[in-house]
């Protein structure tokens, strides 16, 4: 993208080639929120095409590994397997998902302009970022300790940390219970208390203090910077 910059307005060339101006102040925040927003969807379109590959592939081994026996309820078996082995989110609902994301990336050069859109582009990317945060907490492990870590910044120095969280999540914490104690220097022990809620919910308790923190923090954050009146 190439630009030239004349009487407080910047002229900009898209990759299609085409020019647009667009005036310096608001309208160059405006732009460059646009642009933090693109990296987002892109980085989510990865994520979840991901997701997609790593389902198929399960999905297709199982199925084999059923055909080989010769058992058409294997069959019909490691089918469903599969599909719940991609950490409840069925495939088919994960490839609509990344089309859209697809189509609304293809759309965004659109949006850069002076006016920035508030109507049915910008609630399409709030939608569809937090579905894609409510499958990356569903299907990878790591994204739990993202948020999780993300709390433990607040903390230092102290000896006990009391996590509560979902039954699933209190599980991988205690298969790796190293990694979260290394995340707050000088903790040396960690408790785990099961609650009934969502993959997305975390507290942490320490003697310094307590914070509770969700996915709708990151949905929060990604809707910020696609908000022009952020």
């Amino acid at each position: 993208m190439s630009e030239v910059s004349e009487n407080h307005r910047i002229l900009r060339q898209d990759k299609s080639g085409d020019y647009y101006w667009v005036k310096t102040g608001k309208a160059q925040h405006l732009h460059n929120k646009m642009l933090e927003a693109e990296k987002i969807m892109k980085n989510s379109l990865k994520r979840s095409q991901e997701i997609i590959s790593k389902v198929e592939e399960e999905a297709k081994s199982l199925i084999n590994d059923a055909t080989k026996n010769g058992f058409d309820k294997g069959y019909s078996e490691g089918y469903s397997k599969g599909l719940s082995e991609g950490k409840t989110i069925p495939v088919e609902n994960k490839r609509p998902l990344a089309d859209e994301l697809k189509k609304l990336k293809e759309r965004l050069p659109d949006c850069y302009n002076v006016e920035m859109p508030k109507n049915e582009l910008l609630d399409k990317a709030f939608e569809l970022t937090k579905k894609i945060i409510s499958i990356e907490l569903k299907t990878n492990s790591e994204a739990f300790f993202g948020l999780y870590y993300k709390a433990a910044q607040h903390f230092s120095n102290v000896d006990k940390a009391t996590i509560k969280a979902s039954s699933r999540n209190c599980r991988e914490i205690e298969k790796n219970i190293d990694k979260y104690k290394n995340a707050i220097d000088g903790l040396n022990e960690i408790n785990t208390v099961e609650l009934d809620c969502d993959d997305d919910y975390c507290v942490l308790e320490t003697s310094l203090g307590t914070i509770e923190t969700t996915a709708s923090v990151q949905f929060e954050r990604a809707k910020s910077i696609i908000n022009p009146e952020f």
